[in-house]
């Protein structure tokens, strides 16, 4: 998924941040049959892959509330 992201970060100056879900009780637990994950502001956008149109709707419905 990160490097299916990777392009999508950098056109639109957006940032992510790599959660390890092996040290992290609470995300392993949540995600571990389902990663890779794509979290925005806790809500899951895709998991297993990177799905683009639903990142570009989710980011479009977020920058409405913004």
């Amino acid at each position: 998924m990160k490097a299916a992201l990777s392009g999508y970060l950098l056109s639109k100056n957006i940032s992510i941040e790599l959660i390890d879900i092996d040290h992290n009780d609470y995300y392993h637990q949540l995600y571990f049959d389902k990663i890779p994950v794509l979290l925005l502001n806790n809500t899951v956008i895709c998991e297993t892959f990177f799905d683009s149109c639903r990142f570009e709707q989710t980011l479009t419905s977020q920058r409405t509330l913004d």
